[in-house]
């Protein structure tokens, strides 16, 4: 069974529909998605906490772009409407939104999971409990393991403690994508797709 097939039985299930378009363009929204990895994977943790404040200096310039003087007295209109009539005007104003936010999209949410896989995965290394064997990396890694586990030992918050993108490579190298917690938290493409979902309303 094929990735299509297996997506697109699980996108049934959850939504009710076998729509072919519909299961087509969830999984171009993953390929997206999955087109940034390598790139988001060699960013310094700084630079890919950067990218919120980058998304939203984005968002806002296409907002202020579209929110021109007749979307203006639109959302003045929209006050004024009797419920029953407000529907129509809302999905318009959603449209526009979405339409602010789609550029960023996909890079949004490979960002969320290069973040929740960095720092709900291989950070799991500096935790005992899950006894991680360091001797698997390299000389230079190492010495950052041991110095990061003894600040750690000290009371630091091992989230607020930058690594370098070698260290999660390493780490790569040794558990693969598919490998689950608690030293990889890649999410699944089905999870992307039904995150999309509920970017999309399609979800209450």
């Amino acid at each position: 069974m094929d990735v299509r097939e297996v997506i697109g039985k699980t996108l049934t299930k959850v939504f009710k529909t076998s729509s072919e378009r519909y299961v087509k363009n969830r999984i171009d929204f993953v390929a997206q998605i999955n087109e940034w990895e390598a790139e988001l994977a060699v960013l310094t943790d700084e630079q890919l906490r950067a990218k919120t404040d980058e998304f939203r200096r984005r968002i806002e310039q296409n907002l202020t772009q579209a929110l021109d003087r007749s979307l203006r007295e639109h959302l003045k209109e929209l006050v004024l409407m009797p419920e029953e009539g407000r529907k129509p005007a809302k999905q318009h104003l959603t449209n526009v939104l979405q339409e602010c936010t789609a550029e960023v999209v996909t890079e949004a949410f490979a960002v969320v999971r290069e973040t929740s896989d960095r720092h709900l995965g291989m950070r799991n290394v500096f935790d005992e409990q899950y006894n991680f064997d360091p001797s698997i990396l390299s000389s230079e890694m190492r010495q950052v393991y041991d110095q990061v586990k003894q600040w750690v030992v000290d009371g630091e918050d091992v989230h607020k403690i930058p690594l370098p993108p070698q260290f999660y490579a390493e780490l790569r190298e040794h558990y693969d994508a598919n490998e689950r917690p608690p030293f990889r938290f890649r999410h699944f493409d089905v999870q992307m797709i039904g995150g999309h979902a509920l970017y999309e309303g399609k979800i209450a």
